[in-house]
């Protein structure tokens, strides 16, 4: 699926018939957070609380990605649609624990690759060569979480885990709104803000599930742990229109 459409963004790109129907090429950036909170919670019930002296969750990252509009057989005008590609990155959280006087450290990192597709529309606001927007993107993405334990500061092993959901995929929609301002005809900013739904509702390292601890300690029951790549993005794009 990621393929497909990637190989469909390059088709908007370098197709002369495309790019002569208004082709709108951009790059955009910025911070994301994360919904991490179960996973965090159940690392912390792992590595346990009261012998944790340091524990920095998985809460925020950033973003980059690419954007292959254009206006050809939109029905509204300023309306445009397309293909976009991103990929996310969180922030680094660790863990460290002294179980028998052994050090342990626990590390997690996320990152999310997304293939999308959608549609934005912008009105002017006012005279001033500013335009108000409003985008909606829906595709697939591929969520890992990669997960790095030491012992003692020598011997370690890396795990590497997996969405379960959609087959290693998971299901991707964003909702945004933006700000933009034409610099050239050709040339134009904006800002952008919105929120990503991602969520891989239970995560798997191989065939093994992982558990919520909380709730095997609270209720002795085991719990999937929900792995949540979604959240809120601030971004800015610079824009090129052929």
């Amino acid at each position: 699926m990621r393929k497909t459409l990637l190989a469909a963004a390059l088709g908007l790109a370098l197709g002369s018939p495309l790019s002569a129907l208004s082709l709108d090429a951009s790059v955009h950036g910025g911070f994301t957070t994360f919904n991490m909170g179960d996973l965090n919670r159940s690392n912390a019930t792992l590595m346990g609380w009261d012998l944790a002296p340091y524990s920095q969750d998985i809460s925020s990252g950033y973003v980059v990605g690419m954007d292959w509009v254009t206006r050809a057989w939109s029905p509204l005008a300023g309306m445009t649609w397309g293909l976009r590609t991103e990929y996310l990155q969180s922030n680094l959280a660790e863990m460290k624990n002294y179980p028998n006087d052994v050090t342990l450290v626990m590390t997690d990192q996320a990152s999310l690759t997304d293939a999308l597709v959608g549609a934005n529309l912008a009105v002017p606001a006012g005279t001033s060569g500013l335009t108000v927007g409003v985008g909606a993107w829906l595709g697939y993405g591929l969520g890992v979480m990669n997960q790095h334990k030491t012992y003692d500061g020598g011997s370690s092993r890396s795990i590497r885990i997996q969405s379960g959901a959609f087959s290693d995929t998971i299901l991707v929609g964003e909702l945004e709104t933006s700000l933009g301002y034409d610099l050239t005809p050709h040339w134009g900013v904006s800002f952008t803000g919105g929120w990503r739904w991602a969520d891989a509702p239970e995560v798997k390292s191989g065939s093994e599930a992982l558990d919520d601890g909380s709730t095997l300690w609270e209720f002795g029951r085991k719990t999937p742990v929900n792995v949540d790549f979604g959240g809120a993005t601030a971004q800015g794009s610079v824009h090129y229109r052929f």
